[in-house]
């Protein structure tokens, strides 16, 4: 199967609801070096910086 296939399939396995959607995602992207960033709090972002927002669990 090729990765890109797989990498969808184990999406759809995962996200039975937004909420899962979101949390699969959320992993995701803090395993490829993201930082999650939160509404409330004051961000120190860095140029070329990877971050990511949510909004009430999805």
């Amino acid at each position: 199967m090729d990765s890109r296939t797989k990498a969808l399939c184990d999406f759809l396995d995962a996200a039975h609801s937004v909420y899962h959607a979101q949390a699969y995602l959320a992993e995701t992207l803090k395993s490829a070096g993201y930082t999650r960033l939160y509404e409330q709090d004051e961000w120190a972002l860095a140029p070329g910086g990877k971050y990511f927002l949510t909004r009430g669990g999805s």
